[in-house]
């Protein structure tokens, strides 16, 4: 392949691939007249998003995994002590970088920026392979980064996001193979080689399994029979190894902390109907703000669809060969890739915002890979362009109101106002969760004391060095999609006799934030006008105290039936 007249040629560091491999360079100093102006502004966007992503709040599953880390830490037993419907992968990422870097939500952040960093080093070698230019690669790494970061907190310190990382790490490997095997690499290196691309993947299915679909269509793209059996089979087996060492070691862990029965109860038992309700929250409404929270990123799968299926359908129907095989061969697979992972995400998995996040990075990739490789480029640039004004114009971090919450972020300490600040969503804040916290302070709670209702809120158990009172730590969510089992979740619940209960009125009854943050003649302490109890688990208990939308309500004797079956809860879902 033929190399772009900007590039400098540095020798490669594996001596049995051909010489042609020129992702080693950098992208700035080998190219300065396409690199610099993209490498000029992701520093600018980085030095802008960085200190406000560092400061933004963690979202509820962020901190439910960080929970179940702190039980394990402390000798518990994960899916024992908390109801978990996935692999233990998230799990493990939480216990290292607690332990590495400490308790602090800028921690995990951190690790978040780090994984994603690696993560846009793997798509800008990867563009590189493919016959891109190092300035056409710094534009796609650039916009990515526009997007990620400028993305709600609920796709930030999510699994999706994390395993995309090993994911396009393996693709990257498995691409290397194929040239390793197209060498003089004896079988043997080959093999060791596939040995720890299959590690790799192996950690990605441990974060979420689907990570499995991505591997099978690398390995599918990368099959020829111009390498020879022998060969593919000792490429082949070494990757089925290295997956077996990586599963193999995840399940003694499960087996020595005693939570391998758990995991089989939570399979067999829990996730069919957890999967089950996943269908059923798909939904128009639900989609159409999703949308509006992606707009205008995720429009690029309109263009990204076709162009991927064009890209494979050209490589099949070719009747003589490529000029440049090894960048065809590269767009083979981040197409066939990026098709499986969006198809993967619309038909297997829920309808959060998390779970689509990569699917619209991947999109990016594709779009910037056709505007590099495209004949003419004056189209393709101009919709870049046309793109490019819309995020700028919507981006949250470029809104001048957010430039005092800029100075705030890189100051020491960062308020709960701060915080509400930052935020994309307007419930929970962070204001409302700290004077929660104050007041349950103030009660002296301890042990199993709280039962915190809502999941916007499970960060309470950590902060205030509390115990779920049952496993159910996601306690709405399970009486919400396990509704045959709600009376099972209540009674163990209720058998730790908590003292308390927090819960939000925007999550639990739907009610809209404007009445339930109302103040009505009896004082901001007291529920809002609107609010009614009701002779059903849990509005029955008198509220002890409110801080905007949620409320504390104490369990008291003659607040409940004696018979916790009577009086099923009343729950809905956003």
């Amino acid at each position: 392949m033929a190399r772009n007249s900007d590039e400098i040629a540095v020798s490669s560091p594996d001596p049995e691939i051909p010489q042609h491999d020129d992702t080693q360079q950098l992208p700035i100093a080998a190219a300065p007249s396409g690199g610099a102006i993209p490498g000029f502004l992701l520093v600018a966007w980085l030095v802008i998003a960085v200190p406000m992503f560092l400061r933004m709040p963690e979202t509820n599953d962020a901190e439910m995994f960080d929970l179940q880390a702190w039980l394990v830490s402390d000798g518990g037993v994960l899916y024992r002590d908390v109801l978990e419907p996935n692999l233990p992968g998230v799990v493990w990422i939480h216990l290292i970088v607690r332990a590495v870097a400490g308790s602090s939500s800028e921690a995990l952040r951190a690790f978040d920026l780090l994984s994603f960093a690696v993560l846009m080093s793997l798509v800008f070698r990867l563009l590189k392979m493919a016959g891109g230019s190092a300035g056409s690669a710094m534009w796609t790494v650039l916009a990515c980064s526009m997007f990620y970061l400028g993305t709600s907190e609920w796709c930030h310190c999510q699994r999706d996001m994390w395993m995309l990382t090993p994911a396009m790490a393996g693709v990257w490997m498995r691409l290397r193979q194929r040239e390793r095997a197209e060498s003089e690499c004896s079988r043997g290196k080959l093999a060791l080689w596939s040995l720890a691309e299959g590690l790799v993947w192996g950690v990605g299915i441990w974060i979420k399994p689907y990570v499995l679909l991505v591997t099978i269509t690398a390995w599918l793209c990368t099959l020829s029979r111009t390498v020879g059996l022998r060969r593919t089979m000792a490429d082949s087996l070494g990757l089925l190894a290295g997956g077996a060492v990586a599963g193999g070691a995840g399940f003694a862990w499960l087996a020595a902390t005693g939570a391998w029965p758990y995991l089989i109860d939570t399979l067999l038992n829990w996730n069919p109907r957890y999967l089950e309700a996943g269908r059923e929250n798909w939904d128009f409404p639900r989609f159409k703000s999703m949308v509006i929270r992606f707009s205008p990123w995720i429009f690029l799968h309109l263009v990204a669809v076709p162009i991927s299926l064009k890209r494979i359908g050209n490589r099949f129907s070719a009747d003589t060969d490529s000029p440049n095989p090894r960048c065809d061969r590269v767009s083979l697979v981040l197409a066939s890739v990026y098709l499986v992972w969006v198809g993967q995400a619309f038909l297997l998995q829920h309808l959060f915002d998390y779970v689509h996040a990569p699917g619209i990075v991947l999109a990016v990739v594709v779009c910037g890979h056709a505007i590099a490789g495209a004949k003419n480029k004056s189209i393709g640039r101009f919709l870049a362009m046309l793109l490019g004004v819309l995020v700028v114009a919507t981006s949250p971090f470029l809104q001048l109101k957010s430039l005092p919450a800029w100075r705030a972020c890189v100051s020491p300490e960062v308020s709960p106002e701060v915080q509400d600040q930052l935020t994309h969503f307007d419930n929970p804040r962070q204001t409302d969760l700290q004077a929660v916290s104050e007041f349950l302070k103030q009660q002296d709670v301890r042990g199993k004391d709280v039962l915190v209702f809502n999941s916007d809120a499970v960060s309470l158990y950590r902060r205030l060095n509390l115990l779920p009172p049952s496993r159910y730590a996601y306690f709405f969510e399970t009486l919400v999609f396990f509704p045959d089992k709600q009376r099972e979740v209540i009674r163990e619940a209720m058998s730790s006799r908590p003292r308390f209960i927090v819960l939000d009125l925007v999550s639990s009854l739907q009610m809209n934030g404007e009445d339930a943050r109302a103040v009505g003649p009896d004082g901001g302490n007291a529920p809002p006008p609107k609010y009614r109890p009701r002779n059903s688990f849990p509005w029955r208990y008198p509220v002890a105290f409110r801080s905007g939308s949620w409320l504390i309500l104490k369990v008291t004797a003659g607040g409940v039936n004696a018979d916790p079956n009577q009086g099923r809860v009343q729950a809905t879902r956003q």
